[in-house]
């Protein structure tokens, strides 16, 4: 699989293997798969260029809701799945949603934001110089796997 995604977006490079690969951490593979799933089928689902204003939400920072609001929207409907326990599926893919939320967030974030880099828009996406290539994603990478994380955890504590 080519880690150069020319469409401002990290698809499959983050939104499915790298999230699996840290999913597996805490899940089930099963469990990992359909959250990955989810987590890459966002953009698919949601497309976030500028014609989708409503989808906004699942991919930046500056809409209303946030992305991060929105990550959190997610995270309390998987939550309440789990607890319901006879939705083991649902919110898996429910943490994929907000996994994606708060991992474009990053991504996708306008300065200043602590993240730093420079702002640039390709293809109607809002990203970072080289966030396209996973692979010399830097900083980011630790940032992103780091809020990965904490929504993860935040699933199993909750």
């Amino acid at each position: 699989m080519g880690k150069v995604d020319p469409t401002g977006e990290w698809r499959a490079d983050l939104h499915y293997d790298v999230t699996k690969q840290m999913g597996m951490e805490f899940f089930t593979e099963g469990n990992a798969k359909t959250m990955a799933q989810e987590d890459v089928d966002v953009d698919t689902k949601f497309p976030g260029d500028w014609r989708h204003p409503l989808n906004w939400p699942y991919h930046y920072r500056w809409s209303a809701p946030t992305a991060d609001e929105w990550s959190t929207y997610y995270l309390n409907k998987a939550l309440a799945c789990k607890h319901a326990g006879n939705k083991t599926r649902s919110a898996f893919q429910f943490l994929g949603r907000a996994l994606h939320a708060k991992q474009d967030a990053i991504g996708h974030a306008r300065k200043p934001d602590g993240y730093g880099g420079w702002v640039h828009c390709d293809k109607n996406m809002v990203h970072y110089d080289h966030i396209d290539h996973w692979e010399d994603a830097g900083s980011f990478k630790d940032s992103v796997r780091g809020a990965s994380r904490i929504v993860m955890r935040s699933f199993i504590n909750g």
